[in-house]
């Protein structure tokens, strides 16, 4: 249990350092059920054959999820909000990306951030809400997919969790939190009903 807790710490550590990575722009509507190029990345990282470039094509998802949309003021503000993660002020990081969402309620990644500061802040049911906003906008968000596997191990929903996390791995086979999570979790399983 020690080893699946210093593990959750370190994924934790993991997705807040993707939820804060930097980026200059946000898209309202590119999503894997919209946008070819974003699906062909998706075909890319399902068959991707090791590692190396299944990040580098994790990272392009990214970079598309978070493409320029030539609004300069809702770039702005998703900026500043990352800065307030970054440094710690959750309460104001928080108001921002529900400022963003209240009027571009479409862009998935401003839900995603908002998640990701819900769930800092210790508001898992808050996190899970927007996680369902990102999936619904972005079925294949592996980023909030996994933020939600977090949550259930928190909450002690093994089984959930562990089905969530393969469910990550069908869309990023290399996905880390995935491969450390999996088998951790199976061991913990072993004899219950799945």
């Amino acid at each position: 249990m020690k080893k699946l807790l210093r593990a959750l710490s370190l994924a934790i550590a993991v997705f807040i350092s993707v939820a804060m990575s930097p980026f200059s722009a946000y898209s309202a509507s590119v999503s894997s059920q919209n946008d070819t190029t974003l699906q062909q990345l998706f075909d890319e990282l399902e068959t991707a054959n090791d590692i190396t470039s299944a990040n580098n094509t994790a990272l392009k998802i990214w970079n598309r999820w978070m493409s320029t949309s030539g609004d300069d003021a809702t770039d702005e503000l998703m900026e500043r909000g990352v800065y307030f993660m970054q440094t710690g002020n959750l309460p104001l990081a928080e108001d921002v990306f529900s400022n963003i969402i209240s009027s571009h309620g479409n862009y998935a990644e401003a839900w995603n951030k908002r998640a990701t500061v819900r769930f800092m802040r210790g508001n898992w049911s808050g996190s899970e809400a927007d996680i369902a906003e990102v999936l619904a906008l972005e079925p294949k968000h592996f980023g909030a997919m996994s933020g939600l596997a977090m949550i259930r191990l928190h909450q002690g929903d093994y089984s959930t969790a562990l089905s969530i996390y393969e469910k990550v791995l069908e869309i990023h086979p290399f996905s880390p939190d995935a491969i450390t999570y999996i088998p951790k979790l199976k061991d913990m399983l072993k004899g219950t009903a799945l």
